[in-house]
């Protein structure tokens, strides 16, 4: 469903009981929108969604995540590992970043690095699980879906400070949380 939320498009994918299956980042491109989200349900295996017109529920719900409210999200076709990596990174305050391997750390095995980076990917929920938050080890951006300049002024928009093309260590969330 495309909905217009704060002058820009984003695109929902809601399931029937109106969780979140998939969005978009906030943009002024319709189509690059819809085939992100196209795409991300693919790869979750659920194909063949019609487009609809955006109802109340869906504009309500597009704001939410505009305004960086919660809103609930259905995870249907991914693993119990998936989940819980995206579930680590929605906790990740604005303003403060991990590493992919803080993060393999917190599923409790440091060789799950590439995995989580595999994950953030594919993430199907750009804004509500913020992926954008996640960066290397060595504090530099690491790469992003919509382009690593998105991903510097989302973080810089949060006030991370970026210098040299490496986040300050002072916005790096505690190892250990």
């Amino acid at each position: 469903m495309p909905c217009r939320a704060g002058g820009k498009w984003i695109v929902l994918a809601l399931d029937e009981k109106g969780r979140l299956l998939a969005n978009s980042l906030p943009s002024e491109d319709l189509e690059h929108s819809l085939a992100r989200v196209l795409r991300s349900l693919q790869h979750r295996g659920m194909g063949d969604y019609r487009i609809a017109d955006a109802d109340r529920r869906a504009e309500s719900i597009a704001n939410s995540i505009i305004r960086g409210e919660s809103v609930e999200i259905a995870t249907d076709g991914m693993s119990p590992l998936e989940i819980s990596a995206l579930r680590r990174v929605m906790g990740i305050p604005k303003g403060m970043v991990a590493s992919y391997r803080d993060i393999a750390l917190q599923l409790g095995n440091p060789g799950l690095a590439r995995f989580v980076g595999n994950v953030m990917s594919k993430n199907p929920f750009p804004i509500v699980v913020p992926c954008h938050r996640v960066i290397r080890s060595d504090m530099s951006l690491g790469g992003f879906g919509y382009g690593e300049l998105e991903k510097r002024r989302l973080l810089e928009v949060e006030g991370v400070e970026i210098k040299g093309g490496k986040v300050r260590e002072r916005h790096r969330l505690a190892r250990g949380r």
